[in-house]
């Protein structure tokens, strides 16, 4: 196949509107994107999938990351995962 017509991945298809966020485990670096009601993290700098998020009920608003955690908003709740699992759920409900 030509170079020309190989498939390429391109990070605004896979992203919504939300800011990505860029961190770093260690000496890795890693992209958490949100995709209307769910969330990916890429390894860089392959962008190399590393872990799917399981799908909220509302659309994902808001994510952040410290260390191993991930912390999502989606609706009116708070997710924190730990190594891909959750670890709290309604972390803080907004009224």
């Amino acid at each position: 196949m030509p170079k020309l017509l190989r498939p390429y991945r391109s990070i605004g298809l896979f992203i919504d509107a939300n800011t990505p966020y860029y961190y770093f485990v260690g000496k890795h670096e890693y992209l958490a994107c949100s995709t209307s009601h769910s969330f990916k993290i890429y390894k860089l700098p392959g962008l190399k999938v590393q872990f799917l998020g399981p799908n909220l009920e509302h659309k994902v608003r808001a994510i952040a990351c410290h260390n191993e955690y991930v912390y999502v908003a989606s609706g009116t709740q708070i997710f924190k995962f730990h190594f891909y699992h959750l670890v709290i759920q309604n972390l803080l409900i907004l009224y």
